[in-house]
């Protein structure tokens, strides 16, 4: 049983029956508690949703879902997105990714493997969005991810990167002001603050809130305390919400255009 719990816990739930043949299992899965999601394939536990939807698909979970399943940050409304196989069914409700075809060893993709069909499947902003995070989660280096993502026309994008980012709406903001020509620097320590996402100019703060953090009440109350003494230090603090970043940039930077030019910045 431990080799079924071993393999279970390297596949994040989800196992192939020729690793259990393999490892010298014999019988049928069900004796070890697996139940069948397509053929050659089990699971066992509680596996991730998104994991059961690829293998059910007949194809690895790869691209930005892969990503997510290690914890990077990954925007929401994405979908499943999945390496197909020979036996992949478009009917199942999953993204195929544009990626050339592989032998499929496990039901999610290795890392490396998911960053090349980001590079494929989504455009420059969401690729670098992705980086900053697996490089902010050191899950790899930039000369791993050069390395990864040789001849891609993505790879340029990397030179934009940056892993001090704490979160994809930051490096999204960042990316987007800087695309407009206006200055800032990131990740910047004030004396009475502590550090602020963004600093634009002088004295504009620009702090991009991520749900899963600041709905904590001792985080909120502690925003509360960092804006009240950005305020006593002179600065102008933007608080900008996942919403507000995704949904509603258009009205963001229009704010942000109207203190540069009243120069409030500075």
């Amino acid at each position: 049983m431990y080799d079924v719990e071993r393999l279970l816990r390297a596949g994040s739930g989800v196992v192939r029956a020729r690793d259990l043949r393999a490892a010298g299992l014999d019988g049928r899965p069900e004796v070890y508690g697996l139940r069948r999601i397509r053929r050659g394939w089990y699971a066992g536990g509680s596996p991730p949703d998104d994991l059961i939807a690829a293998v059910a698909a007949g194809g690895a979970l790869t691209c930005v879902s892969a990503l997510r399943l290690r914890g990077v940050w990954v925007p929401e409304g994405y979908g499943v997105h999945a390496r197909r196989t020979r036996y992949a069914d478009a009917r199942k409700g999953v993204v195929w990714c544009p990626v050339p075809h592989a032998p499929i060893r496990a039901a999610c993709d290795p890392l490396p493997d998911a960053l090349r069909a980001a590079a494929r499947c989504r455009p420059p902003e969401d690729f670098i969005v992705l980086c900053d995070s697996v490089l902010n989660m050191r899950l790899a280096t930039m000369d791993q991810l050069v390395e990864w993502l040789p001849g891609l026309p993505a790879a340029k994008s990397l030179a934009r990167c940056d892993g001090r980012a704490d979160s994809g709406t930051e490096t999204m903001v960042r990316l987007r002001l800087r695309s407009e020509g206006i200055h800032l620097d990131i990740q910047v320590y004030l004396h009475g603050v502590g550090t602020v996402d963004i600093l634009v100019g002088n004295r504009l703060i620009i702090e991009c809130d991520s749900r899963a953090h600041h709905t904590d009440r001792n985080a909120y109350a502690d925003d509360r305390r960092r804006d009240r003494m950005s305020t006593m230090g002179g600065y102008i603090t933007l608080r900008l919400t996942y919403f507000d970043v995704v949904h509603d940039w258009e009205a963001v930077l229009d704010d942000i255009r109207t203190l540069i030019r009243r120069r409030a910045h500075r």
